[in-house]
């Protein structure tokens, strides 16, 4: 009897092993798929969706760790960069959403997060992506301040903290299609006290102008530079990138808090609003422009067909 306990222990333990081993392995494998996931956002979104909360999260900052060592021009640096973000997101679970996007603001060079916010700004993250649920600023506001929170704390040890929540910022002012006083008060609220200030004087000013006058040079010179792939603004890559028809579509705003819960119901259980009524942002705010998700940068184009949508730079077929 005492021997038959000893084997069923001994069972016990080498089962937890085993399983343990094969959590370890499924990262071991899919990095495996870090080369293919790259050239192909398809094995990036498949290989996210079997890992983990936590390995999903790894994996993405493997995968984009690795094309900062690519070689390639700008623009073939920044289309690799901005197609695995977008495929990582889809294939993330709903509940790590924030903590996915989070680790994409916190890995991406600085240099490419221009690309980045107007991409997500523009569909993922965008209020109008889907046409089955509606947001009104409570409700959009609500969700980018819950993420915000996720954004802050996880760039908090990286270089250039501020500016990178500047920029995750800026994805939701683009994603409301509107910067209104409520969105760019909200938004700056929702940065770290230290990048409050610069955003509201310097960087969302310039990022937000309209026309020739937008600039995303004062954010970029306020983060430390990055030899292996600082950009001139000369240098900056236009990407041609195409958004998917209605049909087609991937928002991920009713997913970002796990529930998928239609906000148009009134049921969405979401952390309040912050307060931000500060009076030093008053100042600026008339002169912003709307904060469309176009510029010089990144050109969009609508796409009715029944295709992923896929990213590319000019002079390529995407």
């Amino acid at each position: 009897m005492h021997a038959k306990k000893i084997l069923m222990v001994a069972a016990a333990v080498l089962s937890v092993g085993v399983a343990c081993a094969q959590e370890t392995a499924t990262l071991v494998e899919a990095r495996k798929k870090i080369v293919d996931s790259i050239a192909n956002p398809a094995v990036m979104t498949a290989t996210v969706k079997d890992l983990s909360a936590e390995d999903q999260r790894q994996y993405l900052a493997d995968v984009v760790a690795a094309i900062g060592k690519m070689p390639g021009s700008h623009e073939e640096i920044a289309a690799s960069y901005l197609s695995v973000c977008r495929a990582a997101l889809k294939g993330s679970q709903k509940g790590n959403l924030a903590a996915m996007i989070a680790e994409v603001f916190a890995t991406v060079p600085t240099s490419y997060l221009p690309i980045i916010c107007e991409s997500l700004g523009s569909d993922m993250l965008n209020r109008a992506a889907n046409p089955s649920a509606t947001y009104n600023d409570d409700e959009f506001l609500a969700i980018a301040t819950n993420v915000m929170a996720t954004v802050n704390e996880r760039v908090g040890s990286e270089d250039g903290a501020d500016v990178r929540s500047a920029f995750a910022a800026l994805a939701f002012i683009r994603g409301a299609n509107g910067a209104s006083d409520k969105v760019l008060s909200t938004m700056i609220a929702s940065l770290p006290e230290s990048a409050q200030k610069p955003a509201s004087q310097e960087w969302f000013p310039a990022a937000l102008a309209e026309g020739d006058k937008k600039s995303y040079d004062p954010m970029l010179v306020a983060a430390p530079s990055e030899p292996d792939s600082e950009i001139s603004p000369e240098e900056m890559p236009t990407l041609l990138i195409r958004i998917p028809g209605p049909a087609n579509s991937i928002p991920i705003l009713a997913d970002i808090n796990g529930g998928g819960t239609d906000p148009s119901s009134g049921s969405n259980e979401q952390t309040p609003v912050i307060d931000a009524t500060q009076q030093e942002f008053s100042e600026f705010l008339p002169s912003l422009g709307t904060g469309a998700p176009s510029d010089s940068f990144v050109e969009t184009v609508p796409e009715s067909g029944t295709e992923e949508p896929t990213s590319g730079y000019k002079g390529q077929t995407p």
